[in-house]
């Protein structure tokens, strides 16, 4: 066997420790009975003759040092040497990744061992790809092991980079100059592709490419013109599998895939991808075979080449729907396919008809995108009756007022929206695709949606304010902003930065001038209503003896019933108690 590449590097780190701890007593006055405690429990619990604590001092690289304290029982040692090599013999290419580790902790004697070998090997007699992994192989019995056979959905190689790239600035992260201009990964990956036999015929394809494309010509497979977006789907078509098909690449992938149809097979021969096969089964399952494959060669292609995940859940939710209602939540699935409406959103609107019907008779009547918008808002209303209800919170009127004036910035106007209701919540969630929804009974939270161009305007961006006591100034609040996210909850660009700061200082003159009063709740759930407060109440946290004070207190409403409503829908709403309507 013949080495044509070989990379290895030793790693040494000797920690050393003081010969002697500070005192850290408690002395009287420094802590209440409660921190006494609770040191005195931990010291306890931490430290004991057998495991008595150690002071760090410093650390130390050099071989030097390590060789020099390897038996200082007030010291920890550790080498870890990595090797990276390329062998070749009459049969096989392979890259083996060994790493060796020998550690031996402070006050101790022994030592403790540890290896493993990462490998890729090409066998270009049987054009086969093996891949695997051997942990602790310097042992007899105690070792674990692992090995692939043409497992090329694992993408075994770029794997294997990316360790090697993880080790390189690992170990040489104390020595620059070796890392600047470090070409290790590239060399092991070019000695290892450039010694197998007949690779120089695929140039322009890129590593695993290559070796994929070297076991299917060494097959005889009959591919098509895209084979290589082919390569990482899982599962992949064993060597039985292809010659059940008669070698015939396209024939094998369908059928274990569970597709048939000419016309399925005439776009998986065009496609660019096929990160969505999974999703255009469940396509075909959920709206049925024959309708799918009666629609056009480019809609099946969107499916296939989409990024959408299945939800398993969704195949119980058509059983009560009629012909008509499939095809008008088909009119809407094509929406979803080309981004205009969130595949979450698609999947709660299903989830929602089918907790209504519980209840009430509903139907899927949108098509578009301003139709299901309406009645996805209405499906939610009448979800929130029935379950947690729906929520409209009260401000200072002119505090609304003031916040929502627009802001003139250099020639673009924005509208900060003050969310108030929960319809405003969720249309705000619905449009953003965000989860805002489920802050309408935040009691600290404050939702602003500023909004480009118009008050309708969906490119907006959605921030919280969140209420806090002023500790500095008795009956004083803060508002903070604390998240500000675009669509998907996106991060914003730079060209939000100034509009963000006038925002900011708009609301905190308003609190300047007093105008911000903690805010008040009407609950409405079933046929009843509930008001109530907010105040600030303790924090506490759980300790040894029990709960403890926490100085830093958190908003909530006066109301307990508004904290703690049930999220699963509910036969009978809360009950109604005397003066409910009153402040």
């Amino acid at each position: 066997m013949e080495d044509l590449y070989k990379f290895t590097h030793s790693e040494y780190i000797t920690t050393i420790f003081k010969t002697h701890n500070e005192y850290d007593g408690c002395e009287d006055g420094m802590f209440n009975e409660n921190d006494k405690y609770l040191h005195k429990v931990l010291q306890k619990d931490i430290y004991s003759v057998k495991n008595p604590m150690w002071t760090f001092d410093k650390y130390l690289y050099s071989e030097e040092d390590f060789v020099e304290n390897y038996a200082n029982p007030l010291t920890s040692v550790r080498i870890y040497r990595p090797t990276v090599v390329v062998t070749k013999d009459d049969k096989k290419v392979a890259i083996k990744f060994f790493e060796y580790g020998r550690t031996r902790l402070r006050g101790t004697k022994y030592f403790r061992v540890s290896t493993s070998v990462n490998y890729i090997t090409f066998n270009y007699l049987t054009h086969s790809l093996y891949s695997g992994f051997i942990i602790n192989y310097h042992k007899k019995r105690k070792f674990r092991k692992k090995v692939k056979r043409n497992c090329f959905y694992d993408d075994s190689i770029n794997r294997m980079s990316s360790m090697i790239s993880a080790m390189i600035k690992n170990v040489l992260e104390k020595t620059p100059e070796l890392l600047i201009n470090n070409t290790v990964v590239n060399d092991v990956i070019t000695h290892f592709i450039d010694s197998i036999p007949n690779t120089e015929k695929y140039k322009t394809y890129t590593p695993p490419e290559v070796l994929f494309k070297l076991y299917l010509d060494g097959h005889k497979i009959k591919t098509t013109p895209n084979w290589n977006v082919f390569m990482n789907i899982y599962p992949q078509p064993k060597k039985k599998d292809y010659v059940k098909h008669k070698l015939k690449f396209m024939d094998t992938f369908m059928s274990i895939h569970d597709l048939r149809g000419d016309k399925i097979k005439r776009v998986l021969h065009i496609v660019n991808n096929i990160r969505g096969i999974d999703f255009l089964r469940f396509t075909l399952d959920f709206f049925g075979y024959d309708f799918i494959l009666s629609q056009d060669d480019k809609f099946i292609q969107e499916v296939i080449e989409s990024n959408l995940y299945v939800n398993g859940g969704m195949m119980s939710y058509d059983k009560d729907f009629t012909k008509k209602e499939k095809n008008n939540s088909f009119e809407v699935f094509k929406q979803v396919l080309r981004g205009e409406v969130d595949i979450n959103t698609y999947y709660d609107h299903f989830m929602m008809f089918n907790r209504l019907r519980q209840f009430e008779p509903v139907k899927w009547t949108s098509t578009d995108y301003d139709s299901f918008t309406n009645e996805h808002m209405d499906l939610t209303e009448k979800i929130s009756f029935y379950t947690k209800g729906t929520l409209e919170r009260i401000y200072n009127e002119e505090f609304v007022n003031r916040v929502q004036e627009p802001l003139n910035i250099d020639g673009t106007i924005y509208y900060p929206m003050l969310l108030r209701t929960s319809d405003e919540y969720n249309m705000e969630s619905f449009i953003q695709s965000n989860c805002v929804k489920g802050y309408v009974d935040k009691p600290s939270a404050v939702i602003i949606s500023l909004r480009e161009g118009g008050q309708d305007s969906k490119v907006r961006a959605t921030i919280e304010f969140n209420i806090s006591e002023n500790l500095n100034v008795e009956n004083e609040v803060k508002l903070k902003r604390t998240q500000t996210l675009g669509r998907f909850n996106k991060s914003l660009g730079d060209e939000w930065k100034k509009p963000l700061m006038m925002l900011d200082l708009k609301v905190g003159k308003l609190i300047l001038d007093k105008l911000f009063d903690l805010p008040k709740v009407i609950l409405s759930i079933g046929y009843k209503e509930f008001k109530s407060d907010s105040h600030f109440v303790e924090n506490h946290y759980s300790g040894y003896d029990g709960y403890v004070n926490n100085p830093n207190r958190h908003l909530s409403w006066v109301d307990s019933r508004i904290n703690n409503r049930p999220s699963r829908i509910m036969n009978d709403a809360l009950p109604l108690i005397n003066n409910d309507l009153n402040f």
